[in-house]
């Protein structure tokens, strides 16, 4: 069964690709996937509040928090020590 393309304008396209951009790339052809599946089920011409809405709610399913991988340095001052000398 052939799916049919979703017209899209070049400012959403972009918003499109730049929503994206925040995932592990890894993860992104499967958040395009899942967005374009959720896309198909909104009347056309697409609106931006409907592309906006999509991805806020495909995001949250393939988002993954950044790992930190070096230790937060500790605060060296003491006690009632101004920040600035």
């Amino acid at each position: 069964m052939a799916t049919r393309p979703i017209p899209v304008s070049d400012a959403q396209w972009t918003v499109l690709l730049q929503s994206a951009q925040a995932l592990l790339p890894v993860d992104r052809p499967h958040y395009l996937a899942a967005l374009a599946e959720a896309l198909r089920n909104e009347p056309l011409p697409l609106g931006d509040g409907a592309l906006h809405r999509a991805i806020r709610i495909t995001q949250r399913t393939y988002w993954r928090p950044p790992r930190v991988t070096a230790p937060i340095s500790q605060d060296r001052r003491k006690v009632g020590e101004p920040l600035l000398e």
